[in-house]
């Protein structure tokens, strides 16, 4: 007997038939309720936020508001859906939108197109307010705020350092060095400069050259990972106003936001990614299969020689790895859109 595993492509999906008798685990994160209507939840949170004053007593009139957000390797965040509200409740704060900048946080991958801005922040979005994009390699563009304990210059883009407020947008997933996404990661390496990043995911390599990544610096790690310490010094030392953040369903949609202090709130959407995604590892697999999709964050796959592993979770291809045997491969299929690289084909036998 097989099954069939139904792996994201794009905006479509592979197939693979896999012998049952192979079958170890189904991996699928936590099934909860999505939240249906986006504009009041947002609302709810950003009065209600951890750690702070709710986002109206943080802003003013007459303050120059940053709005820091993912770029579209990020798509699934959805920054469409949760802006607008958030726009508006920065409006009735007294903060119009000609005084509000959204910067895109590109790190180190290349320029939004005019159509791109469109697809991942919507049409309203960018119509209402100013967009920038920091990216890395314009050295012009950035300005230093200090050095790290660890000796890292912390140089950010200037709309970003020299605004009134600074809030923090995104979403939040595990991530495979820095343990989780979203919260100080806008910072680093979303808006700073290319040297900057450099020094910090130096952080992520072993102590033994040769050896690869770090054990310190892996999926779900805060404590002791210095990539994230680094990151966290660097992110204090701009002072955040405010933070806004997604947590989502192993679907696609919206979990839970949280909102508040920079730190503390991201914490708390840590806990929930946790509580959605965490997984128990029964068996170390041989091979896992990975695969991102538009409805779906993540699925994958994992094989051994008599047994395998099924499954759905958000950055799996971050996630995986610790359920991998000594011995593993990593099957990915991705649709690789923006790729500027041949494509060619592979025959696996």
């Amino acid at each position: 007997m097989s099954m069939d595993i139904h792996l994201g492509y794009g905006n479509k999906e592979l197939t693979l038939s896999l012998p049952e008798k192979q079958i170890l685990h189904v991996i699928e994160g936590k099934q909860v309720e999505a939240i249906t209507d986006i504009p009041a939840a947002v609302k709810a949170v950003l009065a209600n936020p951890t750690g702070t004053l709710p986002l109206k007593q943080i802003v003013k009139k007459g303050d120059k508001v940053c709005l820091i957000a993912s770029d579209i390797t990020r798509g699934w965040v959805r920054n469409d859906l949760f802006l607008p509200p958030l726009l508006d409740e920065l409006n009735a704060a007294g903060v119009p939108d000609s005084d509000i900048t959204l910067v895109v946080a590109l790190g180190a991958h290349r320029h939004h197109t005019d159509q791109e801005n469109i697809t991942t922040y919507g049409q309203t979005v960018v119509d209402r307010i100013k967009i920038e994009q920091s990216y890395a390699l314009d050295t012009e563009d950035f300005v230093k705020l200090g050095t790290t304990s660890q000796g890292v210059d912390t140089c950010i883009y200037k709309t970003v350092a020299e605004a009134d407020k600074v809030i923090l947008t995104g979403g939040i997933v595990y991530h495979l060095m820095a343990g989780f996404g979203g919260g100080r990661k806008s910072i680093m390496p979303g808006v700073s400069a290319y040297a900057s990043i450099q020094g910090n995911h130096s952080f992520c390599l072993h102590d033994v050259v040769g050896q690869g990544i770090s054990p310190a610096c892996i999926s779900g790690k805060l404590d002791g990972n210095k990539m994230h310490e680094n990151i966290m010094e660097m992110a204090a030392m701009l002072k955040p106003a405010f933070l806004f953040n997604a947590v989502l369903t192993p679907e696609g949609k919206f979990a839970k936001f949280v909102a508040g202090h920079w730190a503390d709130a991201w914490l708390e959407g840590c806990k929930a990614v946790e509580d959605i995604f965490g997984v128990p590892i029964t068996a170390k697999a041989d091979l896992w299969n990975a695969a991102t999709s538009q409805s779906r964050l993540i699925s994958a796959v994992g094989l051994s020689m008599s047994h395998c592993m099924i499954g759905s979770l958000p950055c799996a291809k971050a996630s995986l790895f610790p359920a991998l045997s000594p011995s593993n491969a990593v099957l990915s299929p991705n649709r690789c859109r923006s790729s500027l690289l041949p494509c060619r084909k592979i025959r696996i036998s």
